[in-house]
């Protein structure tokens, strides 16, 4: 794939497009790594434990109906896992824009983080749950 300007990701939360509400969308996926080294070898020796995912997004925040605060304040109360989606640009999944789904949850959100004369906007990070998926035709 060649390498492209990041400009038409395409982005929902709980099955609400909210693509042209956010400036920024960074995902991290770790695992733990774990010593298993035992008495008597000269070198470490590690492997890999449980894994994990975040989501970070930075919204331009949005009062209107169906748009940032009507969508993630119930979100926040729900305290329960959504659902999201991302892909690097709105047309359909393929070999070369692979959907990444799961679930996370909104542990956190920033009605209001603004100074005067900016763009009001907020960050959030999300916590994954279970496991991520990639969906690649």
């Amino acid at each position: 794939m060649p390498t492209f300007a990041a400009v038409d990701y395409d982005i929902s939360v709980n099955a609400i497009d909210l693509s042209r509400h956010l400036r920024s969308v960074t995902v991290n996926e770790e695992a733990d790594i774990l010593d298993d080294t035992g008495f008597g070898q000269l070198w470490r020796s590690r492997l890999v434990g449980l894994r994990q995912f975040e989501v970070e997004l930075e919204f331009i925040q949005n009062f209107d109906a169906a748009t940032v605060h009507a969508t993630l304040e119930p979100l926040f109360a729900l305290n329960a896992p959504v659902p999201f989606t991302i892909k690097h640009v709105s047309a359909a999944v393929s070999a070369t824009n692979p959907l990444f789904t799961g679930q996370v949850l909104v542990g956190a959100y920033t009605p209001f983080d603004s100074e005067v004369g900016a763009l009001a906007t907020f960050t959030v990070t999300w916590m994954g749950v279970g496991t991520p998926t990639w969906t690649i035709i």
